[in-house]
């Protein structure tokens, strides 16, 4: 079952059975025309773990 923990807004973590992926920084609710996320994915059963960051501009 998938969940989302949003306990602190700088990091916001969802997990989905073997994936998880992590929001680093929060998300910034001022300006939403442009996002910039910094993503942290981990699929812990493989010690594998992938930063990227990526932008949306409306």
């Amino acid at each position: 079952m998938a969940k989302l923990a949003t306990d602190n807004p700088e990091l916001l973590i969802y997990i989905d059975g073997k994936l998880h992926i992590t929001v680093l920084g929060g998300i910034k609710l001022k300006g939403l025309d442009r996002l910039k996320v910094t993503l942290k994915i981990t699929l812990p059963p493989l010690g594998k773990c992938q930063q990227c960051r990526c932008q949306i501009i409306r």
